[in-house]
């Protein structure tokens, strides 16, 4: 059979398993799962999928009959899927995961990778698959010896980290089912911390992860905070600011330094404080030990995702947990009941703005603390004019700000006038 069209026949079979990477990534779960290369060494599956999905990717990338020197992707595509491959090695690295398990996943890769050329294989293009076995194993090769390099990069790079001997402690907090008293122990012996010591907890939501781990760097290097990725956000947690003396600090990032007034510079808990205050997140203060800095992770973590999508985070720095939950249940609740509060919202955005902004402004007064005279004197106007405010928003959203059950409402009602949906 002439090269040439053996080269076309191959062409057309990688073309049939381009849409299969999503099989493929399920076929390697099973095979992983039964096999369980990294031992006891829990790699949370959504990682999995997310790396198995690179990988697969990568080799059938590679796998095309291209001219030499060129690639089949975008330059910028072909970039981006380099460094999620390095990424994958690094991140294997930081889990305490040997070499040798990473090289059996990459056989694993090309075990799954064959078995779906063969079952796509026809008659017509079965010897271009026999013909271009060697390829195939090339393509793993290549990859393999991407993901082995930055894996041993990371290596190199792991000595006199506190981040690295800390991160599969971390790991084991922030993702394990359950963890026991004895077990919660032990892992706060591993990372050198009081168990029972009263901690800030703070998390930034996808948009700010990135910002939040750099401006805590040198924190997090030194073993005075931690930090780690959990859903894409950035977890950190570090013990409540007490007067330390003049401890040296690691150094702030630039933009912080600048900030910290001469006498602030010297402690490490005031620079690590103004540091994280920099960033915006989600911060729940006093949490007493690593159990329940565990337990309020999750909700921050959702609780920061809703509100960064809500438009309220922007870059102002840190938002209470308390301001931030009322934002994230009623995103939440629209969410569930998507339409649920049009009718009201739609009412309300009929008014002229100044006469809108007076409403909810009144109605945003009135339910800090249910007084109307408070209100009066927040908004600088007569008590009747509070009165007749809260009477008109019911009448044009048959909502009433004095009966309670309708509270929940108005709060959503408010949340999708403040933040409308996209």
């Amino acid at each position: 059979m002439p090269a040439e069209r053996l080269d076309t026949e191959w062409n057309d079979l990688v073309r049939s398993i381009e849409g299969d990477v999503g099989t493929f990534v399920d076929e390697f779960i099973t095979e992983f799962l039964a096999r369980s290369p990294y031992g006891d060494i829990a790699v949370d599956e959504s990682d999995l999928r997310e790396t198995s999905r690179a990988v697969f990717t990568a080799l059938i990338t590679k796998l095309w009959d291209a001219p030499q020197g060129e690639s089949a992707l975008p330059v910028g595509e072909q970039a981006a899927l380099d460094r999620r491959l390095q990424e994958f090695g690094r991140l294997r690295a930081l889990q305490g995961i040997s070499i040798t398990a990473v090289v059996e996943i990459m056989r694993l890769d090309f075990i799954v990778l064959w078995r779906g050329l063969a079952k796509r294989s026809t008659p017509q293009t079965q010897r271009a698959l026999i013909a271009n076995a060697e390829r195939v194993q090339a393509a793993v090769d290549e990859i393999s010896s991407q993901v082995r390099v930055a894996f041993m990069q990371q290596q190199a790079a792991m000595r006199n980290d506190a981040r690295v001997s800390a991160h599969r402690h971390l790991e084991r907090l922030f993702n394990a089912p359950e963890l026991s008293q004895n077990q919660l122990e032990s892992i706060a012996q591993a990372l050198g911390v009081d168990q029972h010591e009263v901690y800030d907890v703070l998390v930034a939501g996808p948009s700010h992860a990135a910002q939040l781990e750099q401006a805590l760097a040198p924190y997090l290097a030194a073993g005075s905070a931690w930090g780690i990725y959990v859903r894409q956000a950035f977890c950190a947690f570090y013990p409540v600011a007490t007067a330390r003396g003049n401890e040296a600090a690691p150094t702030a990032s630039p933009e912080v330094a600048d900030a910290l007034a001469p006498e602030e510079s010297c402690g490490l808990d005031r620079a690590r404080e103004m540091t994280a205050k920099a960033v915006s997140s989600i911060v729940l203060p006093a949490q007493r030990g690593i159990g329940a800095v565990r337990a309020c992770s999750g909700g921050l973590i959702d609780m920061a995702a809703a509100v960064e999508a809500s438009g309220v985070m922007g870059d102002k720095g840190p938002i209470a947990a308390e301001e931030a939950l009322p934002i994230a249940l009623s995103s939440y609740a629209y969410h569930l009941l998507p339409g649920g509060t049009d009718e009201p919202v739609n009412c309300m955005e009929r008014l002229p703005d100044k006469e809108r902004t007076k409403l909810i402004d009144t109605v945003t007064s009135y339910f800090a603390d249910g007084s109307i005279k408070s209100t009066a004197r927040a908004l600088d106007c007569h008590r009747n004019t509070v009165i007749n405010r809260l009477k008109h928003f019911h009448e044009v959203t048959g909502l009433s700000p004095l009966v309670p059950a309708d509270a929940f409402y108005i709060g959503m009602v408010l949340y999708r006038l403040k933040h409308p949906v996209k």
